[in-house]
This record gives C-alpha cells, sequence and structure tokens, in this order.
C-alpha cells in the first residue's frame, strides 16, 4: 500500500487481515452491519525499515482498523480540507486539538526503531582502499608473487 525509498533504505507498509476484531464498542451495531455488508474492511497495518537488502532494521503494527477504504488509513492525514488535517489554519479555527492521524505516527515509529537498532549494532570496519577508493585485497587474500607467477 505504501513505499518510500531512499539510497540505503526502505520504509514499506502493507495491509494484513485482521480476524480477531474487537467490537465491543460497537453498541448500536451501525459497524458491525457495514462490516457484514461488505461497506466497511477491518484490517490490520505492518510498517518496516529495511535495509536494501532486505533486513528489518524497525517496525511498527496496528490491528483493528476499520475504514470503508483501506487506503483512505494512508492518506487521509494528506486530506485537501485544512479541517481534517493538524496544521495552523485548522487550529487556528479550532483552538489546540490533534486529530490522531495513526499511519505517520506509525511510520515515525519504525524508523526510530531503525535508528536505534543501527546505533547499537557491531561496526564493521571498511574494506581498506587505496588513495582512489579502490578496494585493496586484504593481506589473508593475497596471491604471494611467486605463487602468482608459476
Amino acid at each position: 500500500m505504501y513505499r518510500f525509498e531512499t539510497e540505503n533504505f526502505i520504509v514499506r507498509a502493507t495491509i494484513q487481515p485482521d480476524d480477531d476484531l474487537d467490537l465491543s464498542w460497537d453498541v448500536d451495531g451501525e459497524t458491525r452491519a457495514k462490516l457484514k455488508s461488505g461497506k466497511f474492511k477491518v484490517f490490520g497495518t505492518i510498517v518496516t525499515v529495511s535495509t536494501r537488502d532486505g533486513i528489518v532494521l524497525g517496525g511498527d503494527s496496528l490491528w483493528g482498523l476499520v475504514y470503508d477504504d483501506p487506503r483512505k488509513f494512508f492518506t487521509n492525514h494528506r486530506d485537501p480540507d485544512p479541517m481534517n488535517r493538524n496544521c495552523s489554519l485548522m487550529r487556528a479555527a479550532r483552538g489546540h486539538v490533534s486529530i490522531c492521524h495513526h499511519f505517520p505516527y506509525m511510520v515515525s515509529q519504525a524508523i526510530k526503531k531503525a535508528r536505534r537498532t543501527l546505533a547499537t549494532m557491531p561496526k564493521v570496519p571498511a574494506p581498506p582502499q587505496d588513495r582512489n577508493g579502490a578496494m585493496v585485497p586484504s593481506q589473508r587474500h593475497a596471491v604471494p608473487d611467486e605463487i602468482r607467477n608459476r
């Protein structure tokens, strides 16, 4: 559903089926009826930050999401109506309030966890390079001249 790439990392968000929805809050049964009719969809979202090699460095997830269109979960924070976004126009009109858009927060949490992972990983020394930046073979793999010239 969502993918953002940088030079070294990929931020990805996917939706997954959620078959364990707690509807105890649906006192009038409206949400249950719309789920049953197909007007609403229930799903979970997983956000991951990974290296380009596919190593997951951080992630976040949220389950029990109910939307008529799952794409709205990923786009509502960019609503064209400023009254539906956390922006200065909305705050000027409504005072100090905050609209809860989960997706941007999930992305920031996944990035925060990835940074923490990277900060705690052991440092691996870079391979030796000559003054032009070309990799120099290590001594362990170097072939002595007398063997190479046979």
